[in-house]
């Protein structure tokens, strides 16, 4: 059986908030860059 973390909500939520999809204000290029590169390393830990 094979889980994918990174396709919980939970993880979900966390990435968004980390990245600060949550927050008015901010450069949003920034959080774009953030969200892809935790999401991504969530993905690493997936493989």
């Amino acid at each position: 059986m094979t889980v994918k973390i990174f396709d919980t909500p939970e993880v979900q939520e966390f990435v968004n908030t980390v990245a600060g999809f949550d927050q008015s204000g901010g450069n949003d290029r920034a959080k774009q860059i953030v969200h892809r590169l935790v999401g991504d390393l969530f993905k690493l830990i997936d493989d």
